[in-house]
């Protein structure tokens, strides 16, 4: 399972979690598309950036570069292990 060290993803789990929903209402939401959500490979993450932007909290433009770089990482990780 790919782990973002960084923390700009979270698993809809732990978005629910911040969010004080239950597991299920949070991945609802993401069905929805009330969630900001990101699919890699067969998960699904949810961008801590786009939610906090979408809670209206201040948050550094330098965190969407580093969502950039931890999605490219996981890409290059998938080539890499692809059997």
């Amino acid at each position: 399972m790919f782990e973002d060290e960084d923390g700009v993803l979270m698993s809809v789990d732990r978005a629910g979690e911040v969010l004080g929903i239950s597991r299920s209402a949070a991945f609802r939401a993401a069905a929805k598309g009330q969630l900001p959500t990101i699919r890699l490979g067969r998960r699904l993450y949810v961008s801590r950036f786009r939610l906090e932007q979408l809670l209206g909290v201040e948050t550094d433009s330098t965190v969407l570069d580093e969502e950039e770089r931890a999605i490219r990482r996981f890409r290059a990780q998938k080539r890499i292990y692809r059997w």
